[in-house]
Protein backbone atom coordinates (compact mmCIF):
# COMPACT_ATOMS: atom_id res chain seq x y z
CA UNK A 1 0.00 0.00 0.00
CA UNK A 2 2.95 2.56 1.30
CA UNK A 3 4.42 1.59 -2.15
CA UNK A 4 1.40 2.35 -4.36
CA UNK A 5 0.99 5.41 -2.54
CA UNK A 6 5.05 6.61 -3.37
CA UNK A 7 3.72 5.93 -6.96
CA UNK A 8 0.98 8.17 -6.96
CA UNK A 9 2.72 10.83 -5.60
CA UNK A 10 5.50 10.55 -7.96
CA UNK A 11 3.34 10.48 -10.40
CA UNK A 12 1.70 13.56 -9.61
CA UNK A 13 4.64 15.61 -8.77
CA UNK A 14 6.35 14.75 -11.61
CA UNK A 15 4.25 14.03 -14.90
CA UNK A 16 3.02 17.64 -15.24
CA UNK A 17 6.10 19.05 -15.47
CA UNK A 18 7.14 16.39 -18.19
CA UNK A 19 6.56 18.01 -21.82
CA UNK A 20 6.34 21.72 -20.50
CA UNK A 21 6.83 24.09 -22.70
CA UNK A 22 9.61 27.04 -21.78
CA UNK A 23 8.26 30.44 -22.49
CA UNK A 24 11.36 33.02 -22.50
CA UNK A 25 11.19 36.78 -22.67
CA UNK A 26 13.43 38.52 -25.55
CA UNK A 27 15.85 40.47 -24.46
CA UNK A 28 16.23 43.33 -26.18
CA UNK A 29 18.69 45.44 -24.86
CA UNK A 30 21.18 42.70 -26.89
CA UNK A 31 18.81 41.56 -29.76
CA UNK A 32 19.62 43.08 -33.16
CA UNK A 33 17.25 44.46 -35.82
CA UNK A 34 18.89 45.74 -38.95
CA UNK A 35 16.77 47.24 -41.90
CA UNK A 36 18.07 48.29 -45.95
CA UNK A 37 15.55 49.92 -47.83
CA UNK A 38 16.93 50.40 -51.55
CA UNK A 39 16.04 52.66 -54.45
CA UNK A 40 16.79 53.13 -58.14
CA UNK A 41 20.22 55.88 -57.00
CA UNK A 42 21.31 53.93 -54.03
CA UNK A 43 20.26 52.51 -50.63
CA UNK A 44 19.68 53.47 -47.07
CA UNK A 45 20.34 51.17 -43.89
CA UNK A 46 20.18 51.57 -40.14
CA UNK A 47 18.56 49.63 -37.04
CA UNK A 48 15.14 49.47 -35.06
CA UNK A 49 14.85 47.74 -31.77
CA UNK A 50 12.04 45.27 -30.16
CA UNK A 51 10.03 46.20 -27.14
CA UNK A 52 8.88 43.21 -26.22
CA UNK A 53 8.50 39.76 -26.91
CA UNK A 54 8.59 35.89 -26.41
CA UNK A 55 9.72 32.53 -27.85
CA UNK A 56 8.24 29.78 -26.56
CA UNK A 57 9.88 26.12 -26.68
CA UNK A 58 9.77 22.72 -25.76
CA UNK A 59 13.54 20.94 -25.70
CA UNK A 60 14.67 22.29 -29.25
CA UNK A 61 11.35 21.92 -30.88
CA UNK A 62 9.89 25.88 -31.11
CA UNK A 63 6.22 26.58 -30.96
CA UNK A 64 5.95 30.07 -30.87
CA UNK A 65 6.90 33.22 -30.64
CA UNK A 66 5.69 37.01 -30.72
CA UNK A 67 7.69 40.02 -31.78
CA UNK A 68 6.78 43.78 -30.88
CA UNK A 69 8.66 46.41 -33.20
CA UNK A 70 9.00 50.09 -31.63
CA UNK A 71 8.71 51.75 -35.06
CA UNK A 72 9.36 55.21 -33.40
CA UNK A 73 13.24 53.49 -32.62
CA UNK A 74 13.87 53.56 -36.41
CA UNK A 75 16.94 54.59 -37.05
CA UNK A 76 18.90 55.26 -40.25
CA UNK A 77 23.23 54.85 -39.95
CA UNK A 78 24.60 55.36 -43.30
CA UNK A 79 24.12 59.06 -43.48
CA UNK A 80 26.78 61.16 -42.06
CA UNK A 81 25.09 64.51 -42.25
CA UNK A 82 22.87 64.90 -39.06
CA UNK A 83 20.54 67.13 -40.85
CA UNK A 84 19.92 64.78 -43.33
CA UNK A 85 20.06 61.65 -41.49
CA UNK A 86 17.26 63.31 -39.20
CA UNK A 87 15.07 64.39 -42.61
CA UNK A 88 14.69 60.93 -43.85
CA UNK A 89 13.85 59.37 -40.30
CA UNK A 90 11.33 61.65 -40.07
CA UNK A 91 9.96 60.79 -43.44
CA UNK A 92 10.26 57.29 -43.06
CA UNK A 93 7.73 57.88 -39.57
CA UNK A 94 5.54 59.64 -41.43
CA UNK A 95 2.02 58.71 -43.05
CA UNK A 96 4.27 58.27 -46.70
CA UNK A 97 5.79 55.41 -45.32
CA UNK A 98 5.14 53.79 -42.15
CA UNK A 99 2.87 56.45 -39.75
CA UNK A 100 3.88 55.80 -37.09
CA UNK A 101 1.80 57.94 -34.51
CA UNK A 102 -1.02 55.96 -35.67
CA UNK A 103 0.92 52.59 -35.91
CA UNK A 104 4.07 52.84 -33.28
CA UNK A 105 4.53 49.17 -33.40
CA UNK A 106 4.75 46.31 -35.84
CA UNK A 107 4.17 42.95 -34.69
CA UNK A 108 5.28 39.32 -35.88
CA UNK A 109 3.74 36.27 -34.51
CA UNK A 110 4.95 32.61 -35.24
CA UNK A 111 2.42 30.44 -36.63
CA UNK A 112 4.29 27.11 -37.51
CA UNK A 113 8.13 26.18 -37.31
CA UNK A 114 9.89 23.24 -39.39
CA UNK A 115 13.18 22.54 -39.42
CA UNK A 116 14.74 22.95 -42.85
CA UNK A 117 18.23 21.25 -41.69
CA UNK A 118 20.15 20.43 -39.05
CA UNK A 119 24.08 20.75 -37.54
CA UNK A 120 24.97 19.66 -33.99
CA UNK A 121 23.17 22.27 -31.83
CA UNK A 122 22.40 24.69 -34.65
CA UNK A 123 19.27 24.68 -36.46
CA UNK A 124 17.70 26.31 -39.39
CA UNK A 125 14.00 26.62 -39.02
CA UNK A 126 11.29 27.75 -41.72
CA UNK A 127 8.85 30.36 -39.52
CA UNK A 128 6.00 30.99 -40.67
CA UNK A 129 3.74 33.76 -39.57
CA UNK A 130 1.68 36.92 -39.37
CA UNK A 131 3.70 40.25 -39.84
CA UNK A 132 1.60 43.67 -39.05
CA UNK A 133 2.40 46.57 -40.29
CA UNK A 134 0.15 49.70 -40.08
CA UNK A 135 -2.37 47.38 -39.01
CA UNK A 136 -2.74 45.36 -42.00
CA UNK A 137 -1.31 41.83 -41.74
CA UNK A 138 0.05 39.19 -44.35
CA UNK A 139 1.18 35.76 -44.03
CA UNK A 140 5.07 35.60 -44.33
CA UNK A 141 7.64 33.05 -44.12
CA UNK A 142 11.50 33.33 -44.28
CA UNK A 143 14.39 30.90 -42.66
CA UNK A 144 16.69 31.37 -39.38
CA UNK A 145 19.18 30.01 -38.02
CA UNK A 146 18.53 28.94 -34.06
CA UNK A 147 20.67 27.88 -31.42
CA UNK A 148 19.77 26.67 -28.37
CA UNK A 149 22.06 26.69 -24.93
CA UNK A 150 21.29 26.25 -21.08
CA UNK A 151 20.96 30.04 -21.32
CA UNK A 152 18.20 30.22 -23.84
CA UNK A 153 17.85 30.16 -27.50
CA UNK A 154 19.29 32.23 -30.25
CA UNK A 155 17.52 33.22 -33.40
CA UNK A 156 19.67 35.04 -36.28
CA UNK A 157 18.45 35.49 -40.09
CA UNK A 158 16.05 37.61 -42.58
CA UNK A 159 13.03 38.79 -44.24
CA UNK A 160 12.20 39.90 -47.10
CA UNK A 161 9.63 42.52 -46.96
CA UNK A 162 7.12 43.73 -49.58
CA UNK A 163 6.14 47.05 -48.49
CA UNK A 164 3.00 47.42 -51.08
CA UNK A 165 1.26 44.56 -49.52
CA UNK A 166 0.96 47.19 -46.47
CA UNK A 167 -0.09 50.20 -48.47
CA UNK A 168 3.09 51.85 -48.37
CA UNK A 169 3.04 53.95 -51.74
CA UNK A 170 5.65 56.59 -52.02
CA UNK A 171 6.88 56.52 -54.89
CA UNK A 172 6.10 52.47 -55.47
CA UNK A 173 5.95 50.86 -58.90
CA UNK A 174 3.22 49.08 -57.37
CA UNK A 175 1.25 52.15 -57.53
CA UNK A 176 2.95 54.74 -59.71
CA UNK A 177 3.90 54.37 -62.97
CA UNK A 178 6.53 56.27 -65.22
CA UNK A 179 8.98 56.97 -61.53
CA UNK A 180 12.13 56.81 -63.53
CA UNK A 181 15.05 56.91 -61.16
CA UNK A 182 12.76 58.18 -58.55
CA UNK A 183 11.27 54.84 -57.95
CA UNK A 184 11.66 53.38 -54.60
CA UNK A 185 11.92 49.90 -54.38
CA UNK A 186 8.94 47.72 -52.81
CA UNK A 187 11.27 45.15 -51.04
CA UNK A 188 13.32 45.78 -48.21
CA UNK A 189 14.92 43.65 -45.73
CA UNK A 190 14.97 43.06 -41.96
CA UNK A 191 18.24 41.49 -40.95
CA UNK A 192 18.05 40.12 -36.86
CA UNK A 193 19.84 38.52 -34.26
CA UNK A 194 17.31 38.16 -31.73
CA UNK A 195 18.46 36.28 -27.80
CA UNK A 196 16.54 34.92 -24.92
CA UNK A 197 16.98 36.30 -21.40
Amino acid sequence: MVKILKIGLFLILVLPLMGQSSRRAIDTENSIVEWVGAKVTGEHSGIIRLSEGYLEYDGEKILGGKFVIDMNSLENQDILRDDRKRNLEKHLKSDDFFDVSNHPTAEFEISSAVVAHKVNSEQTYRFYGDLTIKGITHVIDFESDVKFTDQGARASGKMIINRAQYNIRYKSGSFYEDLGDRLIYDEFSISFNVVTQ
